[in-house]
């Protein structure tokens, strides 16, 4: 083997020796952080499109805020932070006075506080009431009518129709025993007491008022 083959041998050696060098060196890890960058991006992108979406979100919920407020208005109408007794009176004199039936009293108790379900969930509080009214049997209907759509949530528990006078009456006599029906309903109304969990009545515990 001549000299100039040896030559051209070990050349042809020396550049594949260069090539895998090179290979090995340069081009895999680029290859290699090529890949990587393609993962990242991918993963940027699934981000991306998650905050996107997140994005949305918030921006529909920005544009159902006013009705969202509207409807926790009126449930803090039905359900206030405290008995609102004055303004639950107001409501049943109005229905009475609306259906023309003689509101003979109302007996508000002492709210009772129910059991939390949940650790962040508020308590609620059930106030029972007691209200006696009396009339004709079609105005009475009319007052429970009316009881049913008060802007205050009240869950009827009980009633009773029994026939006579007013109880409100300065003298009945036997001649007007029969005189019309006496109704007598039981409820509870709600409040979510934020502030104070047992807070008694401050209004009188009886109300009695006649037309």
């Amino acid at each position: 083997m001549n000299k100039t083959r040896q030559w051209s041998m070990l050349t042809a050696v020396a550049c594949l020796a260069i090539l895998a060098a090179g290979w090995f060196l340069v081009v895999k890890p680029q290859r290699s952080h090529a890949a990587s960058l393609r993962t990242q991006t991918a993963s940027v992108q699934t981000s991306n499109g998650q905050l996107q979406s997140q994005v949305n979100q918030l921006k529909q919920q920005q544009k159902d805020l006013p009705a969202q407020q509207k409807l926790l208005a009126q449930i803090a109408t039905k359900i206030p932070d405290n008995p609102a007794l004055p303004a639950l009176i107001r409501q049943l004199s109005s229905a009475a006075e609306g259906a023309g039936v003689d509101l003979v009293s109302l007996s508000p108790g002492a709210p009772v506080v129910a059991t939390a379900t949940g650790a962040a969930a508020s308590p609620l509080a059930s106030v029972p009431l007691t209200v006696q009214v009396h009339g004709s049997y079609f105005n009475v209907v009319q007052f429970f009518s009316a009881v049913e759509n008060l802007n205050r949530a009240m869950l009827v528990t009980g009633f009773s129709l029994v026939p006579g006078s007013d109880p409100a009456a300065a003298a009945p006599t036997s001649s007007t025993t029969s005189d019309g029906l006496n109704a007598s309903i039981t409820a509870q109304v709600f409040e979510s007491p934020q502030v104070a969990a047992a807070t008694t009545p401050t209004t009188p515990t009886s109300a009695t008022t006649g037309h």
